[in-house]
């Protein structure tokens, strides 16, 4: 049975009449008669050629169906009305979202795009989980509005948000997500499955997981404390390094930015990147580390000794570490120079060389602190070597 047809047909202000009907037919305590309204009342206000006016007319009519006691009649509006972008009025929507029985409320925010931001916004304050997950599992959530439910839902509910790959969630978002829930394994676990994340995200998971594993080696007695700090540390470092070579130029200061904010841009990690030939991650550090300007920062590093000395005192490196630069620095111009393409390995091996080449101006012990130093950020073989001669300059001593 079509109950509005005759009244859709005629003009408004002549169907008080035809309303009051339509209301008592709603009021109606046949529930399938009040479903059978609800589907086509639905239909009609989500048709983009009825007149606004019109839809207008029947907020009275939604007034008592939205608020149905019988919720199938709600689930078939529902259901009537969300795959329009044409619904009027909107506060149909509003109220059935915030107001309406679970399973309408849930077709309409999981589906309608007529759920707005606004909306969003304010189920988001409530203490309502059912709408939350409602909510994180809609397609094509923008980063401010994340952001914004990172803020306020539970960590279950944003479990949901994490696995719905569709939803925008971007630094700040994935920054507040782990200074909520930094002991949280589940949230930084789905964090790290995540496509395209910014390099500071991947460095502050990075940072967590090494300082957790570093406390439980610590509790359990599996090694002394100075030992299980610089395990991580190092740890910390290398994955940072290999974090900043798989990113963009822009990408890398802004990586360089949070390291210096949190304290993590030390000289052993700026070091660290000099011997393994990461000068653009050398050259935004020391930007930072040295406060000076970027360009005043290159003419000093690639200038000399000298230059270098200014730009690491400035930046609190000690000698080891400011002699350790300059070396590195020197057989990266060097590389550039011959404009041959070598590895790692290869620069690795070519610092230890020059540290023993320098036997006339180094005595034993500075070219033990030296090695000792460089060891730490060598690989495989060359971290062999570096071990094996350290032994051989003990037993010359």
């Amino acid at each position: 049975m079509r109950f509005g047809l005759p009244w859709f047909r005629r003009k408004q202000k002549s169907n008080e009449a035809e309303l009051n009907y339509l209301i008592k037919v709603a009021s109606s305590p046949d529930v399938s008669v009040r479903r059978n309204l609800a589907h086509e009342l639905g239909c009609f206000v989500a048709e983009p050629n009825n007149a606004h006016s019109e839809k207008e007319c029947l907020k009275p009519v939604f007034e008592l169906l939205t608020r149905d006691r019988a919720p199938e009649v709600q689930v078939t509006l529902a259901k009537a009305i969300c795959q329009s972008k044409y619904v009027v009025p909107r506060g149909i929507i509003f109220r059935m979202a915030a107001e309406g029985c679970q399973e309408a409320a849930g077709i309409l925010l999981k589906q309608s795009p007529l759920i707005s931001a606004r909306l969003i916004r304010y189920l988001a304050q409530k203490n309502d989980q059912f709408r939350h997950e409602c909510i994180v599992g809609r397609a094509g959530l923008t980063a401010g509005l994340t952001v914004v439910l990172i803020k306020l839902c539970s960590e279950e509910v944003l479990v949901h948000l994490l696995h719905n790959v569709s939803a925008h969630i971007d630094e700040t978002g994935y920054r507040h997500l782990l200074k909520r829930f930094s002991d949280s394994a589940v949230i930084c676990e789905l964090i790290g499955e995540r496509p395209k994340l910014p390099a500071v995200v991947s460095e502050m998971l990075v940072a967590l997981a090494t300082d957790r594993m570093r406390d439980a080696a610590i509790d359990r007695g599996w090694m002394e404390e100075t030992v299980a700090k610089q395990m991580a540390g190092d740890l910390r470092e290398k994955f940072t390094l290999e974090i900043a070579e798989k990113h963009g130029a822009e990408e890398g200061i802004r990586l360089v930015r949070a390291l210096h904010q949190s304290k993590r841009l030390t000289s052993s990690l700026i070091v660290r990147a000099a011997c393994s030939n990461n000068m653009r991650f050398v050259e935004d550090a020391m930007t930072k580390a040295a406060n000076l300007p970027t360009d005043r920062v290159m003419e000093l590093l690639y200038s000399g000794p000298m230059g270098i000395g200014a730009i690491a005192m400035r930046a609190d490196f000690d000698e080891a570490t400011t002699v350790v630069l300059t070396y590195a620095i020197e057989v990266h111009k060097e590389l550039q120079r011959s404009n041959e393409d070598r590895g790692s390995d290869w620069f690795s091996r070519r610092l230890i060389e020059r540290v023993l080449n320098q036997s006339t101006e180094l005595d034993a012990l500075e070219q033990k602190k030296l090695l000792n130093l460089i060891e730490r950020f060598c690989e495989g073989d060359n971290k062999i070597l570096a071990q094996e001669v350290i032994q051989a300059l003990d037993k010359a001593a």
